[in-house]
């Protein structure tokens, strides 16, 4: 549980904030991003170029993601893991097509990383993190992603160096890793 949390922290922090106003239970944050998923939508029959609008829908497939891998942890049967990984993919699919029409448009290749990184698709998170400190040296939140993505797939040196990385061009997350 304490991971979860942890993760979806660090995502709220990494994804433009969907939540003007909280919502208090998982069917109001469900309904909330399927009315995100939906709105987008429109946007984009108007405009199929609109990087925001497959911001926006990818971050709300993320999220939904999150939210049925945490509401049905205990109990993940078939159903809801596939649930979770197609909202993920979905995500992947339009943070891919923002980045196709705007290719300087980081957050949606961060969190492309990062529903890379929940699909266990490690090598493919790492990249999209390494491109973007590539372009970016100074992102604290790519080298945090990418010492995360290290962390799980055991490679604790390159994890701590990123880590360390990312608390000295932002000490706030200092309070994530030692978190963990």
């Amino acid at each position: 549980m304490k991971k979860f949390i942890i993760l979806l922290i660090v995502s709220l922090f990494f994804a433009r904030p969907l939540f003007s106003e909280e919502p208090k239970t998982p069917e109001e944050r469900i309904n909330y991003l399927i009315t995100i998923i939906d709105e987008s939508d429109k946007r984009l029959e108007e405009n199929k170029k609109d990087v925001r609008a497959y911001y926006d829908r990818g971050n709300a497939h993320y999220y939904l993601g999150i939210i049925y891998k945490e509401l049905f942890r205990d109990t993940m049967v078939a159903t809801h893991l596939e649930s979770a990984k197609n909202n993920f993919e979905l995500a992947i699919e339009d943070f891919t097509k923002a980045e196709k029409y705007d290719p300087t448009f980081m957050p949606a290749r961060i969190v492309r990383g990062m529903s890379y990184g929940q699909l266990g698709l490690s090598a493919s998170a790492i990249a999209d993190f390494s491109s973007v400190i590539a372009e970016d040296p100074g992102n604290a939140q790519a080298y945090y992603a990418r010492g995360r993505e290290y962390w799980e797939v055991g490679e604790y040196e390159k994890a701590k160096l990123d880590y360390d990385k990312a608390c000295e061009l932002d000490p706030q997350w200092k309070d994530f890793f030692y978190s963990q």
